[in-house]
């Protein structure tokens, strides 16, 4: 099978929403559902090509027309914020393996923004996690620190220790790269 050729004709199909191009209307389970399957579906598919980024913020320029012009519950609201936060989160690695720091920190920034909105926790301390690994990449130490403390904030009451060992390891990566011991 040609990967390039999957990657090109099959991931866009895979990831297009319902109701792409057209006013959205009454938005409901089925949207939010199909937003979680595009990130599934991106995160199957991980490497950062040209097609699968583009197909990636298709989809997400789509959510987010669900989210400005759709009518929805407040629950609801609160599912496609989260699940296009994730979105945000996926298509922002696809741009930072695609050597396009500048998108991937504007998604992760936008992931963010809807955690907080959706008063998602998880989602928070994933999107700080994104920007202190991406700051760490840039040589941006102070802001790698700053973010992996973020994250750890957001997960504190999630129950991990595995994530917050995590979020404690992108900290001492900021300060190492400091030259703090």
């Amino acid at each position: 099978m040609n990967r390039r050729s999957f990657l090109r004709d099959g991931v866009g199909v895979a990831l297009a929403l319902p109701a792409a191009g057209r006013s959205p209307g009454r938005i409901g389970v089925t949207e939010v559902r199909a937003v979680t399957a595009a990130v599934t579906t991106l995160y199957g598919h991980d490497h950062g090509s040209g097609p699968l980024r583009r197909a990636a913020n298709e989809a997400l320029h789509t959510a987010y027309s669900w989210l400005q012009s759709g009518t929805y519950t407040d629950r609801t609201g609160t599912r496609l914020r989260t699940a296009t936060g994730n979105l945000s989160i996926a298509a922002g690695w696809l741009s930072y393996d695609s050597g396009r720091s500048a998108d991937a920190h504007s998604l992760y920034g936008e992931a963010l923004a809807a955690a907080r909105i959706a008063d998602d926790r998880a989602l928070e301390a994933h999107a700080f996690g994104c920007l202190s690994l991406l700051a760490k990449a840039q040589g941006r130490p102070g802001e790698a620190v700053a973010n992996a403390q973020g994250a750890q904030a957001a997960a504190r009451h999630l129950g991990s220790p595995r994530l917050l060992a995590l979020f404690h390891a992108r900290e001492a990566g900021g300060w190492a790269l400091m030259g703090d011991r």
